[in-house]
């Protein structure tokens, strides 16, 4: 430790460049660092004590001279703003170290190694060159009139959505359904491209408002590409609107591109091109809002915030205050003098800290289900292990930053510490032997069910159908039609026969006298039956008119869609049951279906778990449905059957699908999964909607309780047991 009656051996950088924070608060400055590209905030105090470091004056000089702007400084205050100024590389002659900073930067310099592996940028470019010719029309783009312009086009595409709803429901369930093959390449060249306007948006609007944007690029976070824009020259501005324009330029340009989709969305009728404005609309609105807009991650919600509270650095001030928060609650220092002000920004850190760690943990486990599923569960077991020891470990050196003890004259309030140390314990315990249960996933296609298919014999109008769902006996009639052609054939040829009686009558009386009328009786004779059968064959046809069952069991009629126009003169389809279209007597074509008799009310789905994973499952499991034609609804079942051998060639429904992962072998029908996977048959209760036979549906099959450490254990022993054999 440097005694403070010697000059600091250290000074100020000379190139760093100064600017206050906003014209309404002179007590905070930015210090910009040009080589590193780099800000960082200061108080007035703060700075003043910077610009007296120049390798001649002590820390107790300082300390005097300060005194007559604020009598709090303190020699620890000097001393620990010189070592940040060291850390941040904004010093020359950095050879002033305590000992205690040098452990501290050894105990983190792993964790930035970690930290590197799992984060790392790629730059890719400099826009300036594209953004400045582009200047004139970000000043037109990010003007007054043309964002309120903007938020009456949002409010007429939500008033648009709402009078289309349904419609839309049913494309975004199409759309989900289909997501696949070349679809699921087009939605990710689209995302690309959103997000690449979403970046140029924040670069214009930063050179509009009088700053730089010097970098675009890549920013890889565990493998997965987010591309970046470098705007932080941006805290340079003074005016605290004209950032929070920069930091929310991304999204209004996503906003924008938002509404011209669903204009199209809403005006054109092809099919291919409604699906990409419907793909463009929710990559602009679902992720920009819970991503971009967040402001408990680093992104835009977080700048905006930041700048609208007037709170620099706001993450580094919620950490600071929840350090303080445990301190003055352990050791009763009570520094502050806004209490609502430190603990709201300790919650916030509290906040942003587990939903970080939430995001954290949801990447581990999908990459390491991802590795697992590969034959690579040890490789994933081990890069869980050393992110979740860096975790840890950070959270260690946290905690002891913040609660340290050394150099405190303070009383410690052990019972507090007790009580916390204790809960700590009992969560850590709870947390190491609380059974859960650890579902499998997997997806399945839907059998067709036990039923027998009613269809009309006939083309006809349908006059009445019983109620869906009604329970029908044997014999019952459940649909009533008619058929104004065949009615009138019937009657026509029972005409025919009763004047081909009145024929044959007379010729057979005038057979007694004349041989040539007993010719002609028999020739009558022969065509009277032929009339007779035809009249009977009609009879039958009109009495088939009426459709019974042969069985009994729960009737479902059929679903028709049947086209309707909006105010726009744009036809669409609605799909309703024949049992309400029949007030409107449809017409049916003769061989078209008119509903089922369902024999049972259990459907069965087959479903693909791999080898590693089959073990787990046992007949009589209880399991989770969910269809993709019902999405939000989850039906009860149960595992009935497990099949001995694997399968062979991939269903067709599933060739393509995004959860199945298959290879293709030769031909698109030869297609195989691409695991080991063996087929189990489930059962479940069908729902007041009746599933479409062939559709596919997602399962999660319950397993065995196993406590955390069980279920780590059992992990890593199948993916050794897999990479040895």
């Amino acid at each position: 430790m440097i005694p403070d009656t010697m000059p600091i051996p250290t000074r100020l950088r000379p190139d760093l460049q100064w600017s206050p924070y906003a014209s309404d608060r002179p007590d905070l400055w930015i210090a910009h660092d040009p080589i590193h590209r780099e800000h960082y905030f200061f108080s007035a105090v703060e700075k003043a004590i910077a610009l007296h470091l120049d390798g001649k004056q002590s820390v107790s000089a300082i300390v005097q001279q300060m005194r007559c702007v604020d009598a709090s400084v303190t020699a620890s205050f000097v001393m620990n703003l010189v070592r940040r100024l060291d850390q941040a590389s904004l010093l020359l002659h950095r050879n002033w170290r305590t000992m205690k900073g040098k452990r501290g930067s050894k105990s983190r310099r792993w964790l930035a190694i970690t930290h590197s592996m799992i984060a790392w940028r790629l730059p890719l470019l400099n826009p300036s060159r594209v953004i400045d010719a582009l200047v004139p029309i970000g000043k037109i783009l990010f003007s007054g009139w043309l964002l309120a312009a903007l938020m009456a086009m949002l409010v007429g595409c939500v008033l648009m959505l709402t009078q289309r709803w349904p419609e839309l429901v049913a494309d975004f369930i199409a759309l989900q359904s289909g997501l696949r093959g070349d679809r699921l390449l087009l939605a990710a060249v689209l995302l690309m491209a959103i997000k690449a306007m979403h970046e140029f948006g924040h670069a214009l609007a930063c050179r509009t408002v009088g700053a730089d944007c010097r970098e675009m690029g890549v920013f890889f976070f565990f493998g997965a590409p987010c591309m970046y824009c470098d705007v932080s020259d941006a805290w340079r501005v003074p005016n605290r609107s004209k950032r929070i324009l920069v930091s929310a330029a991304g999204m209004i340009a996503e906003l924008a591109i938002a509404t011209v989709a669903c204009v199209v969305w809403y005006t054109n009728s092809v099919p291919w091109v409604q699906s990409i404005a419907l793909q463009v609309m929710l990559c602009c609105t679902v992720v920009t809002i819970f991503i971009n807009a967040n402001p408990l991650l680093r992104y835009d919600g977080y700048y905006i915030l930041s700048d609208a509270l007037s709170i620099p650095n706001l993450a580094e001030q919620g950490r600071e205050a929840w350090s303080e928060l445990w301190r003055s609650w352990l050791l009763g220092n009570v520094r502050s003098d806004s209490v609502f002000r430190q603990t709201a920004l300790a919650f916030y850190h509290l906040a942003s800290s587990c939903y970080r760690w939430f995001l954290l943990a949801v990447l581990v486990w999908g990459g390491n289900q991802w590795l697992f599923h590969r034959r690579l569960g040890g490789f994933g077991g081990v890069l869980t292990a050393v992110i979740v020891t860096a975790v840890l470990a950070n959270l260690g050196l946290g905690l002891k930053s913040s609660v340290s003890f050394r150099n405190r004259t303070e009383p410690i309030r052990w019972f507090r510490l007790g009580f916390w140390v204790f809960a700590l314990a009992i969560l850590l315990w709870m947390g190491g032997t609380w059974r859960f249960t650890h579902p499998l996933f997997s997806r399945g296609v839907i059998e067709t069910a036990e039923q027998v298919t009613l269809y009309a014999r006939h083309s006809a109008i349908v006059r009445r159908a019983i109620e869906d769902g009604s329970f029908v006996l044997d014999g019952s009639t459940v649909v009533s039609m008619e058929s104004p052609e065949l009615e009138l054939k019937r009657i026509q040829s029972h005409g025919d026969v009763n004047e081909a009686k009145v024929r044959l009558q007379q010729a057979a009386n005038r057979s007694v006298d004349d041989p040539v009328a007993s010719r002609q009786l028999a020739e009558l004779e022969k065509s009277m039956l032929g009339m007779v059968e035809r009249a009977e064959k009609l009879d039958r046809e009109s009495d088939e008119l009426q459709i019974q069952t042969t069985v009994q069991g729960e009737f479902r009629d059929r679903v028709l869609e049947r086209r309707q126009s909006d105010l726009s003169g744009r036809s669409f389809g609605q799909r309703m049951r024949l049992g309400t279209l029949a007030q409107d007597r449809p017409f049916v074509e003769r061989g078209e279906s008119l509903g089922e008799i369902l024999l049972s009310k259990r459907l069965r789905l087959s479903t693909f778990v791999n080898e590693l994973e089959i073990d787990k499952c046992e007949v009589g499991a209880n399991v989770n449905v969910r269809l993709d034609q019902m999405p939000g609804v989850t039906i009860q079942g149960r595992v009935v059957s497990i099949s001995a051998e694997s399968l062979q060639r991939t269903p067709t429904m599933l060739i393509g699908d995004v959860l199945f992962a298959s290879t293709l072998a030769g031909k698109q029908a030869d297609s195989r999964p691409e695991q080991t996977t063996y087929s189990v048959v489930i059962e479940f209760d069908a729902p007041n909607r009746r599933p479409i036979a062939k559709g596919l549906a997602s399962v999660q099959i319950e397993t065995e309780s196993k406590t955390l450490l069980e279920a780590w254990i059992e992990k890593l022993q199948q993916a050794w047991r897999f990479s040895q054999g």
